[in-house]
């Protein structure tokens, strides 16, 4: 609520109201939580059986709560609903009239929006994030497939839907890319189903390097992030014999640095070497794990480096398709 002690009519006494202070956690603990817990439960029945739904005490109970409910300020009820999830306002939306108004509102889905997307949405050139979009359809649009280009459309932001933690893509464009100014070597040219309008095309290399770099602070706090190299094989492709080393690096002085051997084409049967392999995405590209690092608070300010790196092999490679590094939270199974 707006303030710490609220008060309250509730209970009928000696023919009148007795009026009680509430702190703000009790209301929410008390008071509005339990009641959002019985309507989602009440909601959740496929076919409510009048002989099954409870006895008229219970009824009777029910009703009270929900007057007791409309009584409450509408700040605190929403803060109750956005100390929850999206999915879970979603829920409670359809489960009474006035919890529909309150889990819409921006109010409550302020709550699940990163603190610095406007920041993020000033970053960009589009048009779809105009100022009168409500705060849960931005989130629904930033959480959706196609999600947001911003610095000149050479990284691609999102949210995970059902947490709203930040992701990011950075572009090949945005990447230290060796030789990647010269045609001879690479070429920029557009790819079906990529985020971005061109990708980096490998003609031909003997030295592979490919740098990307983010800074904490621009991730979501409490959270652990994996970052991915995003890429394709061409028809054309060769000479990816020997795996390349991919290394991620948390912080300054290498303390954290993450190493490991993986073939980038999964097709190559002349192996030289022990290594892994990709995996496939569900969008047609293949990503390869560089490390995993963990965000501490908001003011946790460092600097992650991600690698790739393949000098080793003796013959010159080609028909490597990056889109870039994609960095998003890692959760257990």
């Amino acid at each position: 609520c707006s303030s710490d002690l609220c008060i309250i009519s509730a209970n009928h006494h000696r023919g009148g109201f007795k009026s009680h202070a509430y702190s703000t956690q009790d209301l929410l603990n008390v008071i509005v939580l339990p009641q959002l817990i019985l309507s989602f439960t009440f909601s959740q029945r496929e076919k409510p059986d009048p002989e099954t739904e409870g006895s008229a005490m219970e009824k009777v109970e029910r009703i009270q709560s929900e007057k007791r409910l409309v009584d409450l300020p509408l700040d605190c009820i929403a803060k109750v609903i956005g100390s929850t999830t999206p999915k879970d306002a979603c829920r409670i939306s359809s489960t009474a009239k006035i919890f529909h108004y309150i889990a819409d509102s921006d109010a409550v889905w302020a709550h699940f929006l990163p603190s610095d997307y406007h920041q993020l949405l000033s970053r960009s050139s589009s048009c779809e994030f105009s100022g009168d979009l409500s705060k849960k359809h931005t989130y629904l649009r930033l959480s959706g497939a196609d999600g947001l280009l911003i610095d000149g459309g050479t990284i691609h932001f999102s949210i995970e839907r059902h947490t709203g933690k930040k992701r990011f893509v950075i572009g090949a464009r945005s990447l230290y890319i060796e030789w990647g100014d010269t045609p001879e070597y690479w070429e920029w040219a557009p790819e079906p189903g990529s985020r971005f309008e061109d990708t980096a095309v490998l003609q031909w290399v003997w030295w592979l390097e490919i740098r990307g770099r983010i800074r904490t602070q621009e991730l979501s706090p409490g959270t652990n992030y994996g970052a991915y190299l995003v890429y394709k094989m061409g028809d054309d492709k060769y000479g990816f014999i020997v795996p390349a080393e991919v290394s991620l690096e948390a912080g300054q002085g290498g303390e954290a640095r993450q190493t490991r051997s993986v073939y980038l084409d999964p097709d190559e049967e002349e192996r030289e070497e022990e290594g892994d392999t990709p995996d496939e995405r569900d969008d047609g590209w293949m990503e390869i794990e560089m490390g995993e690092f963990f965000v501490q608070e908001e003011n946790d300010e460092k600097e992650v480096e991600f690698l790739l790196l393949e000098t080793k092999g003796l013959s010159a490679k080609g028909g490597l398709i990056v889109e870039g590094y994609e960095v998003r939270p890692k959760h257990r199974i």
